[in-house]
Parts: structure tokens; C-alpha cells; sequence
């Protein structure tokens, strides 16, 4: 019965008409950024949105060419499109070409082609065939170094062509693990690991006292914890989240210059990394196995003393590891440098466009700042300016609230799914997604640093747009044929 249905029944179509609307917007879009006033419209490779156009063709032959290939062809092929991929990106430190500082570029006469971009699809694949293997088992370590292999050894690759956007994008992939059972201490350790760094950077005279707090704090949590034979009330847990939530909403609030945090930055920093130990605690669940006063005193002075260590680590890596335009981006995000005619320029244009644009906006190509191309790279990174200066708030809000839908659904098939392979390949499309929207969008309001990364299927790319379609027609044909069990 199953075979039987008509294919165009087993294709979700709301999915495959939302890409075609964000594609078709995102020409638009380009278009607009390009747009020059008095000039009538032309189609040509010398634009932007006439390269882009001859690129969504191309696109929509591929996804075309996946729906109708065997769905079989994914499991059997994903360490061989995964081996090829390695090889390219190993090709690419040879004989690439550098643009904007990023060595990650092949040239094919006037073609220009980023790896990097098919790398993301070709580690979703490969980490989907090795989790739906029936001897896969999360908790055996030779399966966590593998795992980190399968993704360390791309992102390496792309950290040595200095690819930063990219090799975050990777990041995605911890999502997916969380999904199929990896502990969540290791998303909670990279929070804290996180929070201790912007500590060490932005109060250095105030680390002992802030890690004093820290400890005092959470050594009274341990010691009622055991005491009372009970987890923190939930009141008082609800109390710390919330403190939380209002600690992120005035940061927001400063960096759009509604309320200076200046005065107060040291306190806050000594209550998040409280709070932040805290959460550690929470985790461990402590309760559990914490039977004798030694480890309750050693436990967390411990923690105290490695935090301690890796906080004073974090101002040597800051000066000596990174390099000299990405410290002065994470300078400028945190308020330590004001720079707005250098690496600042970037972030101080895309939210004077995006704030120009108000409620409503002032109408598609008519914003003023888009045409003056007051902002650099418009029509990539910075493409989510257009929007927001063009159709304001409420176009800003429409494009996120289709964003949302496009993850929301790929997600709802991705739980679907019988298939342990097409349930991990789904998330990872779903958590690539994400993270590429959440870290351009953030960048481009001011609250992430300046990365160069996409906006999927708005910036312009032909890289980056045949990429995006190809991990997304893939999980499309994976989840037509969802009532098959891949392995």
C-alpha cells in the first residue's frame, strides 16, 4: 500500500514551498541590496542578483536529481562523500584562493566554489551513518572519539583556512549529539567555560572575589543539598533563573543603548558565575554520591581552583592566540574598545540601517542607507539589514517567524522518523540551520561578535545556496521514504 501512493504525496510539501518562498526572497532581497537608483533592471553575471539567479536554476535541478535517486545511495555513500570532502578541504590549504582573509576558496574559471559550505552536509551524513549503526553505543569511549573525529578533523581543516563563520557552523553538531543521548554537562561546561572567559576579560581586578563568591556559594548549596536530603527548593531555583533571564534582558537592553550597565558590570558578573556554578552543582547531582565531608569540601574547591586556572589562561590565549582583528571584535562586543570608524564600523551601520527602518519600514528599495551602502558586505553577511530597513519590524518579524517555521518543521519530521539514520541527518539540518539564522541575525543586531556567515538562502552565494539545498532535499527524500528502516 505504501508504494503505491503517487511520490508527490510522500513529499512534504509546506517544507519544500518555504524554501521556495526564502529563496524567492532572498533574491528579492539581493536584488534590493544591489539596487542603484534610476537603474532598470538587468540579467547578468555583473550583478549579484543575476549570478544568484543563474545559481537557483542550478539549485533546483540538484534537489530535483535527489528526490528521484534511490534513498539508498545516502547510507552507502556517506563515508566515501565524507572521504572527498576531506580531501577537497585538504586541497583547498594548497592551491585555494584567499578572499576577505579566508584561504577556503576554488577557483573554476569564473566559478568560485567554498567546500567548507558542502563539508557541514557531507559530516551530517557521515555522523548519521555511524549513530544508526546497530553497534553504536554512546556510552563506550571508542564511540565518543569517534564521533569527535568525525567532526574535529573537518573544523580543523577549516580553522587552518581561517574560515572562522564555518567552523563554528560546526557547532550544530553538539545539538544533534544532545538529542541522541550525550550528556547535556557538556553544553553546561562550555556555557560556565564561557561565562568564566567573559569574566577574566571584562573584571580581571575583581577575579578573586568573583571566584571567591563562586565557591562560597556553591559549597552552601552542596552542604544543604546533603544536610537536608533535598535538591534547593524549587522557589529559590526559579529565583536564579530568573535572576538569569533579567541578567540577559539588561544586557540586550545596554547594547542598544536603553540602559548603561556600565556601574553595575561587576556585581552582575559576580552573580552570573554564582549562578553559573550553581547550575554545575544542579547537574552533578550531587546528593547522589556526595557521602563524607571531604568531598563536599574538596568537590568544590576543585572546581574553584580549575576555574581559577583556566580564567588565568584566558587573558594569555586572548593576547597570543588569536589574532589581532578578531580580538578587536570581541573588544568592541564587550565594551572594553570603542572603535567606530574600524572593526566597529560593521555592527554601528547594520544597527543604525536596521533602526532606521522603524515599524513599518520605508518600502522596498527605498531605504537610504541600503542604496548609500553604508554597510559592508550588504548583500552577504549583512543582508538581514536590507530587511530590517526596508519592511522594519514587522518584515524583521515575518522573516524570523518563517525561519522558525522552516526549523520547527524540519524538526517535527526529523521526530518522525523510523530510521535512526534519517532522525540524526534530519536534526543536524534543523541544528545547521539554526545556528547559521542565530549567529548572523545576532551579529547583525550587536549582540555576537562579526562573523562572516550566511544568512541560509538570503545571502548571496552560490556556494552557500546550492549547500543549504542539497542538506535540505536530502532529509526531504529521506523523510518521503520514512517508512523505511536505513542502515
Amino acid at each position: 500500500m505504501y508504494n503505491s501512493r503517487p511520490y508527490s504525496r510522500k513529499i512534504d510539501w509546506p517544507l519544500v514551498l518555504t524554501y521556495l518562498l526564502l529563496v524567492f526572497l532572498g533574491l528579492l532581497t539581493i536584488y534590493s541590496a544591489a539596487y542603484n537608483e534610476g537603474q532598470t533592471f538587468k540579467l547578468g553575471l555583473d550583478y549579484s542578483y543575476g549570478r544568484q539567479m543563474f545559481w537557483i536554476p542550478i539549485c533546483l535541478l540538484v534537489a530535483f536529481f535527489i528526490l528521484i535517486i534511490d534513498v539508498a545511495f545516502f547510507t552507502s555513500f556517506a563515508f566515501w562523500l565524507y572521504l572527498i570532502l576531506i580531501a577537497v578541504l585538504f586541497l583547498v590549504l594548497g592551491i585555494g584562493q584567499e578572499v576577505n582573509g579566508a584561504k577556503s576558496w576554488i577557483v573554476l574559471g569564473p566559478i568560485k566554489i567554498q567546500p567548507a559550505e558542502f563539508a557541514k552536509f557531507t559530516t551530517a551524513l557521515m555522523l548519521a551513518r555511524y549513530i544508526s549503526r546497530r553497534t553504536f553505543n554512546f556510552k563506550l569511549l571508542s564511540s565518543k572519539l569517534i564521533i569527535s573525529l568525525i567532526i574535529l578533523l573537518p573544523v580543523c581543516l577549516v580553522l587552518m583556512q581561517n574560515d572562522t563563520g564555518s567552523m563554528l557552523a560546526f557547532a550544530a553538531f553538539l545539538l544533534v549529539l544532545y538529542r541522541e543521548g550525550m550528556t547535556p554537562l557538556v553544553l553546561i561546561i562550555g556555557f560556565a567555560a564561557v561565562s568564566l572567559a567573559l569574566v577574566a576579560l571584562l573584571i580581571p581586578s575583581f577575579l578573586n572575589i568573583s571566584l571567591v563568591c563562586s565557591m562560597l556559594l556553591a559549597l552552601f548549596y552542596v552542604f544543604y543539598m546533603t544536610d537536608q536530603k533535598e535538591n534547593i527548593p524549587k522557589p529559590f531555583i526559579s529565583a536564579i533563573q530568573a535572576i538569569y533571564v533579567l541578567g540577559l534582558f539588561l544586557c540586550v537592553l545596554h547594547r542598544i543603548g536603553l540602559f548603561d550597565i556600565t556601574y553595575y558590570r561587576e556585581t552582575a558578573l559576580v552573580v552570573f558565575v554564582s549562578i553559573v556554578l550553581l547550575c554545575l552543582f544542579q547537574a552533578f547531582k550531587f546528593r547522589n554520591f556526595l557521602k563524607n565531608i571531604r568531598l563536599r569540601l574538596i568537590l568544590p574547591l576543585f572546581i574553584a581552583g580549575l576555574s581559577l586556572g583556566y580564567v588565568s589562561s584566558v587573558g594569555f590565549a586572548f593576547n597570543n592566540v588569536l589574532k589581532p582583528h578578531h580580538k578587536s571584535r570581541i573588544e568592541v562586543l564587550i565594551g572594553l574598545k570603542h572603535d567606530p570608524s574600524g572593526v566597529g564600523f560593521h555592527g554601528i551601520q547594520s544597527r543604525m540601517a536596521i533602526g532606521s527602518g522603524g515599524f513599518s519600514g520605508k518600502g522596498f528599495l527605498e531605504g537610504t542607507r541600503t542604496r548609500g551602502k553604508f554597510v559592508p558586505e550588504q548583500s552577504t553577511d549583512f543582508i538581514f539589514c536590507t530587511i530590517g530597513e526596508e519592511h522594519g519590524f514587522m518584515g524583521s518579524l515575518f522573516v524570523i517567524g518563517l525561519y522558525l517555521f522552516f526549523l520547527l518543521r524540519i524538526i517535527s519530521l526529523a521526530e518522525r522518523q523510523r530510521s535512526v539514520f534519517s532522525r540524526v541527518y534530519g536534526y543536524a539540518v534543523a541544528s545547521i540551520f539554526f545556528i547559521h539564522f542565530a549567529i548572523n541575525v545576532g551579529m547583525v543586531i550587536g549582540i555576537l561578535p562579526v562573523i562572516g556567515i550566511p544568512l541560509p538562502f538570503f545571502s548571496y552565494g552560490g556556494s552557500s545556496l546550492l549547500a543549504f539545498t542539497i542538506l535540505l532535499f536530502v532529509f526531504v527524500k529521506l523523510d518521503s521514504e520514512r517508512l523505511m528502516i536505513l542502515h
